[in-house]
């Protein structure tokens, strides 16, 4: 359902990395989620996995802080480096 929507907006070359006046990108709102599908899909679309909002919380921080396993496992995957943002937050 949330997955047609956002193909839709890329399809329409809406910006994947585009931040709210919190710094929060499509990618940290997908994990906090919990939306599995939605963070393959802006992943493979080239969200920017280590990209940071106001507070220095990541996609992964945001994943760790609600417990999605498989969210964190995709973004480790997806870039070995991952930042855990700039109050080390560890899954």
């Amino acid at each position: 359902r949330h997955e047609k929507i956002v193909q839709t907006l890329i399809n329409s070359n809406a910006e994947v990395n585009a931040q709210n006046l919190e710094g929060h990108t499509a990618l940290m709102a997908a994990c906090e989620a919990g939306c599995e599908e939605i963070v393959h899909i802006l992943i493979d679309k080239g969200a920017m996995v280590n990209a940071q909002d106001l507070k220095g919380r990541t996609a992964l921080t945001l994943a760790s802080l609600y417990g999605y396993k498989d969210i964190i496992n995709i973004l480790n995957d997806s870039s070995p480096n991952s930042v855990r943002g700039k109050r080390k937050m560890t899954p």
